[in-house]
């Protein structure tokens, strides 16, 4: 079995996704260029954390619940 960190996966994830010429294609405008630049790359790192782990967690605890099944 191949464990790997939550931090490797999102390594992995992310090296793909700037590899993919579909994803590349997005450039971020300049109303939020604007935003990151007033709230700073802390708050904005901040804001996806508790995003994803909101995200995650709905997830985390069904496929919990059908594992112990």
């Amino acid at each position: 079995m191949n464990l790997v960190t939550k931090e490797e996966w999102y390594k992995q994830l992310f090296e793909h996704l700037e590899a993919s010429k579909f994803r590349s294609s997005f450039h971020l405008k300049q109303k939020d260029i604007d935003y990151i630049n007033e709230k700073g790359l802390d708050v904005i790192r901040q804001h996806a954390q508790d995003f994803i782990e909101k995200r995650e967690a709905p997830a985390s605890r069904e496929n919990q619940a059908q594992e112990r099944s």
